[in-house]
């Protein structure tokens, strides 16, 4: 790996030891914001060239590399509008979710299961909404994103452009 790759592996690193820093102390909230705009990050930069990262590149990157590891029955579609809505509102209800385009996450922590929560709320209306357990949520991420960074090692292409968009990102001065 390149310095600059590397510069990006840290960023990352560094800001999923912070989200399980924020579950280590009960700070769900925080650690669940911090998670979709990390998830928002990662996903940038599949983002070929110097354009900005758009709704169906944040969808495209979930569908690719998240889901397959998240034990929950949604879409990538799904996922984007839970992030506008709880980086936005902090809440469950999102734009999309209004207009029937996706569902709406109840989200459950700890000693919480999500299949029972879910059997509950189908009882209410069954289809609209999906029950997330948030430390599954997390899991899924760090697993996203090692394949996508491995996928980097292999792919030359890809290689190139995190480069590229590695010259944007923050970085700290050692």
């Amino acid at each position: 790996m390149e310095l600059k790759i590397n510069h990006v592996l840290k960023n990352i690193t560094e800001i999923i030891n912070s989200i399980e820093l924020l579950m280590e102390k009960s700070l769900t909230g925080p650690a669940l914001i911090l998670t979709y705009s990390a998830i928002d990050i990662v996903s940038s930069l599949s983002v070929m060239g110097d354009k900005d990262s758009q709704r169906s590149d944040f969808i495209k990157w979930v569908e690719e590399y998240l889901l397959s590891s998240l034990n929950t029955p949604c879409t990538g579609k799904d996922l984007y509008a839970a992030r506008c809505s709880v980086v936005h509102i902090f809440g469950s209800e999102s734009l999309l979710s209004r207009k029937g385009e996706a569902k709406n996450v109840i989200y459950v922590w700890g000693d919480k299961e999500p299949d029972e929560w879910q059997r509950n709320v189908n009882l209410l209306e069954e289809g609209q909404f999906i029950v997330i357990k948030i430390e599954d949520l997390i899991y899924a991420f760090r697993e996203a994103t090692a394949q996508f960074f491995e996928a980097i090692q292999e792919d030359e292409r890809l290689k190139e452009n995190i480069k590229i968009r590695a010259q944007k990102m923050l970085s700290s001065v050692e």
